[in-house]
């Protein structure tokens, strides 16, 4: 059997298409790399800035970005390195209240992944790495808080809703928990290019409000370092994940919706 010595980790797959997806994989691809020189991981123009400052730590890891597939190819055609292809991800059609047809659902998509490649799941959370050093974090921090250390960060976009951003009302859905005034600051896509530059904001939250995204998969993997109360949003058809467990120390807030979009 012939040795490679660089490796490419193949995009073309459901489990590695997405920003979240790259969160959450971030462990198995560092463990990959061990094994090779270079290993090559390809991800969307729109989350490259993102990706390439996740792994810059690694420098067996080379990011490059695509707009179409057959970018992919062009990228590679002069590289000799062998193919990591990810799982292809079981989906299952349920019938949810709300919604006339099935909706397709891949459930634990995230457990799948670690299982079909004999990690435990603990690695998600115990093997994630944030950079060394985010430029710009600081800087994010002090531009979104205006000094006001009292906040809640929201994020109610998700890639999977054509509409862009859901409406979570979050000043209602406060008052109608008699929750304390607090300054919001609602994370959009037009303030930065890498989402990593929140880190700082993550760590010094008051509250969180996720909807599934890859903001919550970015949050969900640094919950020891930040004491702030989480609180996922459920108002996703198309998300079934078992969101607490020991590894994340049960951290989240599951709010309900009756009915899902």
């Amino acid at each position: 059997m012939r040795s490679y010595s660089q490796a490419y980790f193949s995009g073309d797959s459901t489990a590695t298409n997405g920003l979240g997806d790259a969160f959450v994989i971030s462990p198995i691809v560092n463990k990959i790399s061990k094994d090779y020189d270079k290993v090559y991981f390809p991800c969307r123009l729109s989350n490259y800035e993102t990706i390439k400052c996740l792994f810059q730590d690694n420098h067996k890891i080379e990011v490059f970005s695509y707009i179409v597939h057959e970018d992919i190819e062009k990228w590679l055609a002069d590289k000799d390195c062998v193919r990591i292809k990810p799982p292809d991800i079981t989906i299952t059609e349920l019938h949810i209240p709300g919604i006339n047809i099935p909706v397709p659902v891949a459930i634990n998509w995230d457990r799948q992944i670690y299982e079909y490649y004999n990690m435990p799941i603990s690695s998600r959370y115990n093997e994630f790495k944030l950079p060394t050093n985010i430029e710009g974090s600081a800087e994010l921090y002090d531009q979104l808080t205006n000094g006001d250390t009292n906040y809640c960060l929201l994020h109610q976009q998700t890639f999977h809703h054509s509409h862009g951003m859901l409406d979570l009302n979050l000043h209602n859905w406060r008052k109608q928990y008699n929750l304390p005034p607090m300054k919001i600051i609602e994370i959009t896509p037009n303030i930065t290019k890498n989402m990593l530059q929140y880190a700082k904001l993550i760590e010094n939250a008051k509250e969180i409000h996720c909807v599934p995204s890859s903001f919550y998969c970015l949050t969900d993997s640094i919950t020891e370092r930040t004491s702030a109360n989480l609180f996922f949003h459920d108002i996703r058809a198309a998300t079934l994940m078992q969101i607490n467990s020991k590894w994340n120390n049960n951290r989240w807030n599951i709010v309900k919706y009756d009915r899902k979009l």
